[in-house]
C-alpha cells in the first residue's frame, strides 16, 4: 500500500487487527525484515510495517537525509491514518526515529527502541563498511552519510520523554552496554532489556524473537 507523505509516496504493509503498531527498520533495509514477526503480531495488533523515506519501495530519495525528516514522515503517517495509542517499535535508525517521535508526539502508547545511539560519535564503522559504500549508489551513500552526521539527541532531551519506553540491546551490540544503561537511565521510568548472545540486529532481522519482545513489553503497559 502507498500513502502520500510530504512530496513522495510512502510504502507500507497493513496486517492484523487491534492496537496500532508501527515497525520501523534500520538504515539501508526495508520493512520485509519484519515479515516473520508480523505473522505472530497480526493476531494482537494492527501492524504497520513501513519502508522509510529513501528505502525499499518508498520514494523520497535525496542527496542529504535528516532523522527529523523521517520522524516527521511518521508523525504525518499517524495523522493521516488517524491513529492513536500507537506502539512504536524501532530498530537502529528506526529506534532513533522512534525517540524523536516520542519527543514530539503525545499519541504514542509505548516505544520499544532497539540498538539506539543518541549521537553520531557513539558509533564507529569498520574500514570494510566504508569500502562497501564506495561502490554503492548515490542514495546508499547519502543514507550512510546520515549515520556519520546524526543524531544529536541530548540526555537533557531524553529526560523530557513522557512515553513509556523500553530500550533493547544485544549483549554484543555495537552500542556498549555502559552507554545503553546511561541512555535508559536518562528517560524517566524507562526499562532496559539486554538480549543474550545477540549482536546489533541478530534478534530482529527476519527473526520471530522481535515479536516476542514486542508482546512482552507492549502488553505490560495494559
Amino acid at each position: 500500500m502507498y500513502i502520500q507523505i510530504d512530496d513522495f509516496q510512502l510504502f507500507y504493509k497493513k496486517t492484523g487487527h487491534g492496537q496500532p503498531l508501527l515497525l520501523i527498520h534500520g538504515n539501508g533495509e526495508d520493512c520485509d525484515i519484519f515479515d516473520n514477526a508480523t505473522e505472530i503480531l497480526k493476531d494482537h495488533f494492527t501492524v504497520y510495517a513501513i519502508d522509510t523515506r529513501g528505502h525499499g519501495r518508498s520514494g523520497g530519495h535525496q542527496k542529504v537525509y535528516h532523522y527529523d525528516q523521517f520522524c516527521d514522515d511518521f508523525l504525518e503517517f499517524i495523522e493521516k491514518l488517524n491513529l492513536d495509542d500507537v506502539v512504536v517499535f524501532g530498530f537502529s535508525d528506526g529506534a532513533i526515529i522512534g525517540a524523536l517521535m516520542a519527543l514530539k508526539s503525545d499519541k504514542l502508547a509505548h516505544c520499544i527502541l532497539c540498538g539506539i545511539n543518541t549521537d553520531a560519535s557513539q558509533v564507529s564503522f569498520s574500514s570494510g563498511e566504508f569500502d562497501f559504500v564506495k561502490d554503492a549508489d548515490d542514495n546508499t551513500k547519502a543514507l550512510f552519510d546520515l549515520m556519520l552526521r546524526e543524531p544529536h539527541i541530548s540526555f537533557e532531551q531524553l529526560a523530557t520523554i513522557q512515553t513509556p519506553t523500553t530500550f533493547c540491546f544485544g549483549e554484543n551490540d555495537i552500542i556498549p552496554l555502559s552507554l545503553a544503561q546511561e541512555i535508559t537511565s536518562a528517560v524517566p521510568n524507562a526499562k532496559l532489556h539486554v538480549e543474550p548472545n545477540a549482536d546489533h540486529g541478530s534478534y530482529i532481522k527476519r527473526n520471530v524473537r522481535v515479536a516476542e519482545l514486542i508482546l512482552q513489553y507492549a502488553k505490560e503497559q495494559k
